[in-house]
């Protein structure tokens, strides 16, 4: 499994020209690794999907749904500063740019 993701993982860095499915990927590819407890694989790619959707949509669901994964990564590194600080900006973001109803916003509140 591990060998598919890093396969993943170069093919989706090679993928500059769309920036919004290359953030995507880097998040799916981030959580698999995370779910596998190879931390320090998902770590670069949770942080570059984040990086990649806040400079597309800074105010979207899409960066809030990658601060709360690279909050919880951060928590299960022990790392409980930017942790928190990760999925308190989630919420704030959530419940102003969100509709209540939004998933994303459901999930960032629970966390």
């Amino acid at each position: 499994m591990i060998t598919l993701l890093d396969i993943g993982a170069k093919q989706a860095r090679a993928m500059d020209e769309d920036p919004e499915v290359q953030a995507d990927l880097f998040q799916t590819l981030g959580t698999s690794y995370q779910a596998l407890g190879e931390l320090d694989k998902a770590d670069p790619l949770l942080t570059s999907g984040l990086e990649r959707h806040r400079a597309m949509h800074p105010e979207s669901g899409a960066t809030v749904d990658s601060m709360v994964m690279l909050g919880l990564l951060r928590d299960e590194q022990a790392q409980y500063a930017e942790a928190e600080q990760l999925l308190r900006g989630a919420l704030e973001r959530g419940r102003r740019h969100l509709a209540s109803g939004d998933p994303r916003a459901v999930r960032a509140a629970v966390v």
